[in-house]
């Protein structure tokens, strides 16, 4: 993320996480935020989004996770028995925006059971940190993509590793239609 139109060392981290859930309402993340303690700082995790052949999220509730309405019967019976024996098969994603001056990249990627817990509790818990907090010289904000698969319906849904996708994480925001918004929401 760009500097934007934020003073290190003035703006109350509250202004950069209110900043990041603007740009991220815009694109239909609205009610699927959720937000947790960093060191000097939060993370803000998307929900669980199912995207097309490529990095494009999926329209309506297809969209996510939790929300998929399976298909009507009268306009594809085929559609239906897939929905029904074999699950909810595809590429998946969320982002995790960590704005801290303590940033350590992730050492292995999460499980599906690790994801679930990140989104637990009440959406609306907002750390001390934000009313507390500067944002500093020292402080970035760093976009996390983590990447998902799932091939069948047994199959809990598997880390794709940075080297095996085929969707670079700029790319990623880009086709979320995060990447400008996320450094010109605030001039709207």
């Amino acid at each position: 993320m760009g500097e934007g139109p934020f003073s290190k060392g003035t703006s109350p981290l509250k202004d950069i996480s209110d900043h990041l859930a603007r740009a991220l309402q815009l694109h239909g993340y609205t009610n699927r935020l959720w937000w947790h303690d960093a060191p000097n700082g939060f993370v803000i995790t998307t929900h669980i989004e199912q995207l097309d052949g490529s990095s494009t999220p999926l329209p309506g509730n297809q969209r996510w996770l939790s929300g998929h309405t399976p298909p009507r019967l009268r306009e594809s019976f085929g559609s239906w028995l897939k929905y029904l024996f074999i699950g909810k098969l595809g590429h998946y994603r969320f982002f995790a925006f960590v704005v801290t001056d303590e940033l350590s990249a992730p050492t292995k990627p999460p499980t599906e059971t690790d994801v679930s817990g990140w989104h637990v509790g009440d959406p609306g818990y907002r750390p001390d940190s934000l009313n507390t907090g500067k944002y500093t010289e020292h402080h970035r904000c760093t976009a996390l993509v983590y990447e998902f698969v799932r091939h069948n319906k047994t199959d809990p849904l598997r880390a794709v590793r940075s080297s095996e996708s085929r969707v670079e994480a700029d790319q990623h925001l880009e086709q979320g239609g995060l990447l400008k918004d996320l450094t010109t929401v605030s001039q709207r």
